[in-house]
């Protein structure tokens, strides 16, 4: 950690070089300081006095920051938004980030450990079936390992984690699902004497996506275990006030934080060039591939209505879906399935549209990641299920096949930008937030 100070220069350049001198074998003494030292050099004597410092100063900061996460780009999982915008939220203001995933970007530093089962990318195919031994085995991996089948990978990741002698964090960051990078985490902070953060971006018990952790069995086990692990962490972190109350319950006394999904920056997004007319409703991202409950049928039906009342409108679907979502989107008329494309693709896609349609699971209280993204866009959001979240959208209690009709003659003008309200929450601010409650914990 790099602690910042004032040299009031002396008279004497013998007693400047002096101080110089003992300041350098001092600070080498000295423990980490969350203060600004203010250096007065008399006669070759160094006297130290302590003010108040702003922390994190931006583009200062030098801390060593240590990233476990099983998504990121190019990844087309949902869950590879968040870690991905906050390492380049915290590289912005000067940390020195190191990531551990299966796959690295190319600008980023760290270790790749190869997952077993590799994550879809932007070449894949859609999701296909998979054939009985597949399924005993996932049968297997989902019910045996706890607290998720990503437990071995996640000890793989830890220890390859250590072995990057070179690199010394002053905190680690977990980021779930999976939840047994939490426990990799631990492991690695408790190893390397580093500080921990357990960042949950989805539920873990209340409304768990995975569909084993609703058995009452599992739920008691697993309680138990995210209560003792989570303890251990030095700060929690949430997207949502309704996974940070989970949490907290979970672990309580511990300090946590509400640090919302980040979304790309308006100044950066780069629109796609239309090629027609249409008015284009966009959904991107999967559908009963990242929640079960959540299926394409009610996307589908909506637009059926609207379509059979205005021809201009036009439905896309870009993401992966499975064999049997893709025959019924394809059977729809007016819409068009697209293959997955990369986080920057998908955001110029999502500048380019007219409208911007978003499904979520019914009754769910935790606000979807991909909100944020469609947020900073400023398009209108038409909402399909979900929970009091949808409260901070407009047009949320209108019929949704009137609401997008109503907006047709407006799309054809080009008047809808800047529709919804609300400013987006970009990955500089997280960053600045998160450093802020590093310093505090």
């Amino acid at each position: 950690m790099r602690i910042r100070w004032v040299l009031r220069r002396s008279k004497s350049r013998m007693a400047t070089d002096c101080c110089g001198g003992q300041l350098r074998r001092l600070f080498r003494r000295l423990p980490e300081v969350d203060e600004m030292v203010d250096v007065t050099c008399q006669k070759g004597q160094v006297t130290l006095g302590f003010r108040q410092l702003l922390w994190p100063v931006p583009g200062e900061t030098s801390l060593r920051i240590l990233i476990f996460a099983r998504h990121l780009p190019p990844s087309v999982s949902g869950g590879a938004r968040r870690p991905y915008l906050l390492a380049k939220g915290l590289e912005a203001l000067g940390a020195d980030v190191r990531m551990v995933a299966p796959v690295l970007p190319e600008d980023f530093r760290g270790v790749a450990v190869p997952h077993p089962a590799p994550e879809p990318d932007i070449a894949s195919l859609p999701a296909e079936s998979p054939g009985l031994p597949e399924r005993v085995r996932n049968w297997a991996r989902a019910n045996l390992l706890l607290p998720d089948p990503d437990l071995r990978w996640s000890l793989r990741a830890a220890k390859a984690a250590r072995a990057m002698t070179d690199f010394q964090p002053d905190w680690v960051l977990s980021t779930s699902p999976p939840e047994s990078l939490h426990l990799a985490a631990w492991k690695y902070a408790r190893h390397g004497r580093a500080k921990w953060v357990a960042d949950l971006r989805d539920s873990w018990l209340a409304d768990p996506l995975q569909a084993e952790r609703r058995k009452p069995l599992r739920q008691r086990s697993e309680r138990l275990m995210a209560g003792w692990l989570l303890k251990s962490a030095d700060l929690l972190i949430a997207p949502t006030q309704v996974i940070l109350d989970e949490a907290q319950a979970l672990a309580p006394c511990r300090s946590a934080l509400l640090l919302p999904q980040p979304g790309p920056d308006p100044v950066q997004l780069k629109p796609r060039p239309r090629s027609d007319d249409k008015i284009v409703i966009l959904h991107t991202g999967s559908f009963s591939l990242s929640h079960d409950t959540r299926g394409i049928n009610p996307a589908l039906e909506l637009f059926s209505k609207v379509h059979a009342r205005d021809k201009r409108f036009r439905l896309e679907l870009i993401g992966r879906l499975t064999d049997a979502e893709t025959e019924a989107a394809r059977a729809t008329e007016g819409v068009v399935v697209r293959r997955p494309l990369s986080l920057q693709e998908t955001w110029a896609e999502q500048a380019s549209a007219d409208i911007l349609l978003l499904v979520a699971a019914e009754r769910t209280e935790a606000e979807p990641g991909k909100l944020a993204e469609y947020r900073a866009m400023g398009k209108p959001i038409v909402c399909l299920g979900g929970g009091a979240w949808r409260r901070m959208l407009a047009g949320t209690d209108e019929d949704p096949v009137s609401l997008l009709l109503s907006m047709a003659d407006e799309a054809v003008r080009g008047d809808l930008a800047g529709k919804q309200a609300g400013e987006p929450f970009t990955a500089a601010q997280a960053a600045q937030r998160l450093l802020d409650a590093m310093v505090r914990s």
